[in-house]
């Protein structure tokens, strides 16, 4: 069974419609690319497979059932714009509330936590408040935060656009590791070098028919 299924998807936004006929099959250890120019919709596709956006028409399945808009599928977790970081929380609070949530234990919340923001060189900066952070650095945050959860299906939206050579590749050894695991990775990227890296691309340019104005 697909860890996620999508099927003859439309997205509009003021008036115009982004892409339309998209459909996806993502398997366990699948590493998947979404490329297409700026304003072709890759992070409104993102945001309607990860279920926080609704399409006009088509339909989504997460391990064989519906993705309701407005609810994160279980065991996915999301890296979208923005990050949705919460600034008067300190980095490591930022991870831990996600895992406290979840229902993990306090002490093991934080032990998560800590080894997985220092795996993304960010130890030292776990009782930091995320607004004393540069932009690379609290996107790495946010990445830490998807990972510590330990998806299944993980989507990201540009998660190196930020990142400098060497974190780059540390972020994207993360990030291909949830498939190596035998999870899955959508990621929206403009770097054609990652994409070549991927197991497969859906390239959004051929299903545009708008001029949009994101991602």
């Amino acid at each position: 069974m697909s860890l996620l299924r999508a099927e003859g998807l439309r997205f509009e936004r003021g008036g115009r419609v982004l892409f339309d006929g998209v459909s996806l099959s993502v398997q366990p250890g699948d590493r998947v690319a979404v490329t297409g120019p700026s304003g072709s919709g890759k992070t409104s596709l993102l945001s309607v497979l990860a279920g926080m956006a609704a399409p006009a028409a088509g339909t989504v399945q997460r391990g064989g059932e519906p993705v309701t808009a407005g609810t994160l599928p279980a065991r996915t977790a999301a890296v979208l714009q923005g990050y949705g970081l919460v600034s008067l929380l300190t980095v490591a609070e930022n991870v831990e509330i996600v895992l406290r949530a979840a229902g993990m234990p306090a002490g093991e919340s934080m032990a998560t936590a800590s080894t997985t923001l220092a795996e993304l060189g960010l130890h030292e900066y776990e009782d930091h408040l995320v607004q004393e952070l540069s932009g690379g650095q609290q996107q790495r945050v946010a990445v830490a935060r998807a990972l510590a959860a330990r998806p299944e299906l993980l989507i990201a939206d540009e998660p190196t656009a930020e990142q400098d050579p060497v974190t780059r590749e540390l972020v994207l050894a993360r990030l291909f590791g949830v498939a190596a695991d035998g999870g899955a990775l959508v990621l929206a990227t403009h770097d054609s070098e990652i994409a070549k890296r991927c197991d497969h691309v859906l390239s959004l340019a051929r299903h545009r028919l708008g001029d949009g104005n994101e991602g």
